[in-house]
């Protein structure tokens, strides 16, 4: 998923690093908690920072790896598309 984040334009280099660096961290130990994934507290809070930013967004954040999935998808003859719906 890393590689999906090459072409990532946030509008400021700073932060395009640092997305690239969670990304790069989650993906690794993705699954659990920010303070259980970067393990200290100076990337939890980098981590909280980055997410508070007024310039960032999920839009912006999801868009290259949205984009990298559409061409996934149309490189394959037959795609599924599964639903699963949990009633409570």
């Amino acid at each position: 998923m890393e590689e999906e984040y090459l072409s990532l334009n946030l509008g400021d280099k700073r932060l395009d690093k640092r997305l690239k660096k969670i990304v790069s961290v989650m993906t690794k130990r993705g699954g659990t908690s920010l303070p259980d994934i970067f393990g200290n507290w100076s990337g939890t809070k980098g981590a909280y920072r980055f997410f508070s930013n007024p310039k960032v967004s999920s839009e912006k954040i999801i868009e290259p790896h949205s984009q990298a999935t559409k061409k996934r998808l149309h490189q394959q003859e037959t795609v599924l598309v599964l639903r699963v719906v949990y009633l409570l």
